[in-house]
């Protein structure tokens, strides 16, 4: 429960337990020479709070008086050291009422006690006239009262009635003099608080000697005289995040330095990524991704008796959770050791131990979450109740880290680009030690990024190097093991959100989109959506159909196919790759081009170990790679990189060029060819003449 007023305050818990106690006067000479003229209050943040705020923390001095020395009542002039580091010698005497309440409203204070006394606990009077101090129970602050014989007729009464009060008790009548009724009913006209007048306000400083993320920024405020105050957080409307109850009143009979007993759990969340814990990864769609959440716990845990705890995990709309089976298990774990660096929490793996039973898990298909925002929902009715897998009790004690795991799928709504496809977690957890009560923590975000194609096909030659038709794809891993399949889509983005929206008629993404408005969205645009990987022998089976008769048979290969398209030789893009090495195969060859050989290609990206940002991504083909980086100022480049769209040019060789009959380049072929039969003739005759005249003569000889 979680003490919250508009525009007045709620209390955050402080280390002191404070003993209100009535002793001897301590002679006025020794404090108005030994006391000094104000007194510094340094309260220390506690790791995992939110930072701190000039004027977070206020002061209510709600009794004054004399300090005093028990064990040594007679001090003399300048012999009280004021900046000791010990305090519990000392105490306050002759109390009276502080500068924030004065003679008036103690008055009103105390009568309203003394009213809440005589009301019948539970009565239909006490619960309309106190409603939120009781809420239908029996009132700690009226327990305490009945109980208690001592009178309530001066504002030291009141100092010896808190003595040795629970800090349940504390807690509430802290709330109750800070609130007073205002708004909650009309017992003897109790309608304001009993504060007033001017209040010691804090000033925010940050200690540098520690990194920025754990930041343990101090508040100092400075009170002009002793007594006890109430230190109360400012409202700065936190709405339940880092929520923490607080329970105390502060003595302050000299320079005090605090450090927050309010703690809080923390959160976070990763990628496992083989061995490698990562705030970011690529993914694409089909792929099966292993997220890992890991809680701590408050360093008050062990004064809880029960303590809730549950975490909230959102995923984007590109991934959807898969229930927990042998291959992809949802698993939680116990570990007694844990790291925090820069933020990141790193457990002891050999000190785990596996949870058996003790939570509960709520996701869409199996029973909605409470909240509904959240895809997955673990929760811990008691974290100090856990049993392993042969029901013994698991320990769990501050210092001790919770880690669950479970997989997700990326789906075909993933979103491609630079924004990614963010996933949240945080913890919501007890926060009062004393009741009941809630606290949330900040989220902690992963982001799973996937890609794009805009490929473009051209000829070699002159009439198609802006574009060639009729060239027919698909893509397949490099290996040749697995084949992408697709399914036409129209998509609407959004300019300035990344959002995008699809639907499977042109004529029903037109629609949408006038409705939509063109200054927030873009046209429509038809794409290739991925859908999944087939096996190899079925795409083989698939083409081996579609080659029997390419006419009639194209539906066996249609959701493989990457066709070019038009005079641009557009292939409609390619949304949904994860990075990795593909092939392009060209399975229908344009008219008068030669086949090509497989089309290489690699995606690789760098991303942030940090924060999980996508700072650049690598395409590659033909030994050539070009990196589109966000940072590099070039606005071409820039874009690239928010589409996700990697773009490239597939080029088909024209055939050579094979005259055929009839035509000019034939004739002269028949007639270079006569040329040589006439020429090569011709010879024979003539040396067949010469051999005949040469027998002749030889014969005439002889």
């Amino acid at each position: 429960m979680r003490f919250h007023k508009k525009n007045i305050f709620e209390l955050l818990t402080l280390v002191l337990v404070v003993a209100l106690a009535v002793v001897a006067v301590l002679p006025a000479s020794v404090m108005a020479t030994s006391a000094p003229a104000e007194y510094t209050i340094t309260i220390r943040n506690a790791e995992g709070l939110p930072a701190m705020v000039d004027e977070q923390f206020n002061a209510f001095q709600l009794f004054k008086g004399t300090p005093n020395r028990e064990d040594e009542p007679e001090v003399k002039p300048g012999e009280i050291d004021w900046n000791a580091s010990e305090w519990n010698n000392w105490t306050l005497a002759d109390i009276q009422w502080g500068d924030n309440i004065g003679e008036s409203n103690g008055a009103l204070l105390l009568n309203a006690l003394k009213d809440i006394k005589n009301v019948d606990a539970g009565s239909t009077k006490q619960k309309d006239d106190w409603p939120g101090f009781f809420n239908g129970n029996t009132s700690i602050i009226a327990d305490h009262l009945s109980k208690d014989g001592k009178k309530l007729d001066t504002a030291a009464d009141l100092a010896e009635f808190l003595v040795g009060k629970s800090n349940a008790f504390l807690q509430t009548f802290c709330k109750f003099v800070l609130e007073g009724n205002v708004g909650k009913g009309t017992l003897k006209g109790y309608t304001n608080s009993f504060l007033t007048g001017d209040i010691a306000s804090s000033k925010a400083e940050q200690d540098k000697t520690v990194p920025p993320d754990h930041q343990k920024d101090i508040s100092k405020i400075t009170v002009t005289s002793p007594g006890y105050y109430l230190i109360v957080e400012t409202d700065n409307d936190h709405s339940g995040v880092n929520d923490a109850v607080s329970e105390y009143i502060l003595a302050v009979l000299g320079n005090q330095e605090i450090n927050l007993k309010a703690s809080i759990p923390t959160v976070d969340k990763d990628i496992v990524v083989g061995s490698a814990l990562n705030k970011g990864d690529v993914d694409g769609v089909g792929d099966f991704v292993q997220f890992r959440l890991v809680g701590t716990l408050p360093k008050n845990f062990a004064d809880y008796d029960t303590y809730a705890y549950s975490f909230h995990d959102t995923l984007s709309g590109g991934l959807e959770y898969v229930e927990s089976d042998a291959a992809h298990p949802l698993e939680v774990y116990v570990y007694s050791k844990y790291a925090s660096t820069d933020g990141k929490i790193t457990v002891n793996e050999a000190d785990g131990t596996k949870v058996a039973t003790g939570y509960t898990t709520a996701h869409p298909g199996k029973e909605e979450a409470a909240d509904s925002k959240c895809s997955l929902e673990i929760s811990f009715a008691d974290l100090k109740t856990l049993e392993n897998a042969e029901s013994a009790p698991i320990s769990v004690e501050y210092g001790y880290a919770v880690v669950v795991t479970y997989y997700a799928k990326v789906t075909e709504d993933a979103v491609i680009g630079d924004a990614g496809n963010p996933n949240d977690v945080h913890l919501t957890y007890s926060n009062n030690p004393n009741g009941d009560g809630e606290g949330r923590t900040n989220e902690k975000r992963v982001y799973v990024y996937s890609f794009g194609l805009d490929l473009t096909k051209v000829g070699s030659d002159d009439d198609h190097s802006a574009g060639l038709a009729g060239a027919g794809f698909v893509l397949k891993t490099k290996d040749g093991s697995k084949y992408a399949t697709f399914k036409d889509q129209w998509v609407v983005k959004g300019k300035d959100d990344n959002s995008q929206t699809f639907f499977d008629s042109e004529k029903e993404a037109n629609d949408a989109f006038a409705k939509m408005g063109e200054t927030k969205f873009e046209q429509p645009k038809q794409i290739h959506r991925l859908t999944g990987w087939d096996s190899n022998v079925n795409f083989a089976t698939a083409l081996a159909e579609y080659k029997k008769d390419p006419a009639t048979k194209k539906n066996e290969i249609e959701k493989y196919l990457l066709e070019s398209i038009g005079l641009n030789g557009k292939i409609y893009d390619i949304y949904g790759l994860d990075a990795g090495d593909y092939a392009l195969e060209e399975v229908i060859v344009p008219q008068g081009y030669n086949s090509m050989a497989d089309f290489d290609i690699s995606i690789t990206a760098e991303i942030d170990k940090t924060t999980g940002v996508l700072n650049s991504v690598t395409y590659t083909h033909g030994g050539k790679s070009t990196t589109y980086d966000l940072g590099d100022g070039h606005t071409d480049i820039t874009a690239v990189f928010h589409s996700g769209l990697l773009p490239d040019k597939i080029e088909n060789q024209k055939a050579p060029f094979l005259p055929f009959t009839g035509g000019v380049g034939v004739g002269i072929f028949y007639t270079v060819g006569a040329l040589v039969v006439i020429g090569a003739a011709a010879y024979i005759i003539y040396a067949v003449t010469k051999r005949g005249k040469r027998t002749s003569s030889d014969v005439a000889v002889k």
